[in-house]
């Protein structure tokens, strides 16, 4: 099948809609997710804040002998949720 971007493009709520014509002349529509710059921000903003959470946690562990296991578990959880989102997104796009 050979798709071809054509006038019928429309964007609607960060999906991309885009209308293709086949060989056989006959219409399809074919939806496409776009990463708005929102997106990508709070993707940003998500990953450094959880870095910074867990470099809290660890300096609070080790360098200041304040041990608090919740905090290091929530962080290092929170961190590795945050990379795993963004390598998703970043997957997906691909």
């Amino acid at each position: 099948m050979h798709l071809q971007k054509s006038k019928n493009t429309v964007k609607n709520k960060g999906v991309l809609i885009i209308k293709s014509i086949n060989n056989n002349n006959q219409n399809q529509t074919i939806m496409k997710t776009s990463t708005s710059t929102s997106e990508k921000i709070f993707n940003f903003i998500f990953v450094s804040l959880a870095s910074a959470g867990l470099g809290y946690a660890l300096v609070n562990q080790f360098i200041l002998d304040k041990p608090n296991k919740d905090l290091l578990l929530i962080m290092i959880c929170l961190f590795f949720a945050s990379l795993a989102s963004w390598q998703r997104k970043k997957n997906r796009k691909s």
